[in-house]
């Protein structure tokens, strides 16, 4: 059996993208209509970039204070575990305060809430809502605008 010769590998020569397409067919007015949507794109995409970063900005200071607060408490010789695990202020009646879904911090009402339902597609039937502290629904809510989700 004769084998097959190996091809040789022509190596890229242009590793930035696809080649500039042919304009010098263009009219002055196709082009400067081209210009404009190119203007538009990349100003969608500066202002899509500021967006994602006053997101990540407030979500970072939302961490910090969280975190100040978490690191007093520390110091204090005992905590008590009937306080909200966000706001150290909420003193809980019988150990009573609702779990955090994601993070099973026990958390208040104020540094809290109920995610509404969603519809299963694949079961044809509502998920129930869940409970989430703030700090876990505010990461939720930056992944989804942010599109880090995917």
């Amino acid at each position: 059996k004769p084998t097959p010769t190996p091809t040789p590998e022509v190596p890229c020569k242009d590793t930035k993208g696809p080649p500039s397409p042919d304009l010098s067919s263009l009219r002055p007015d196709e082009l400067q209509i081209l210009n404009e949507v190119f203007r538009r794109q990349t100003e969608f995409e500066q202002n899509e970039i500021k967006r994602i970063e006053r997101i990540r900005v407030e979500l970072e200071k939302y961490e910090d204070m969280i975190r100040n607060q978490s690191e007093m408490k520390k110091k204090v010789k005992h905590v008590d575990l009937r306080l909200c695990r966000l706001c150290y202020k909420t003193k809980f009646a019988d150990g009573i305060g609702r779990i955090c879904y994601d993070c099973h911090k026990r958390v208040c009402g104020r540094c809290g809430s109920f995610t509404r339902p969603r519809w299963n597609t694949k079961k044809n039937k509502s998920v129930r809502g869940k409970w989430r502290c703030n700090m876990c629904q505010l990461k939720r809510e930056t992944l989804c605008k942010t599109g880090q989700w995917y």
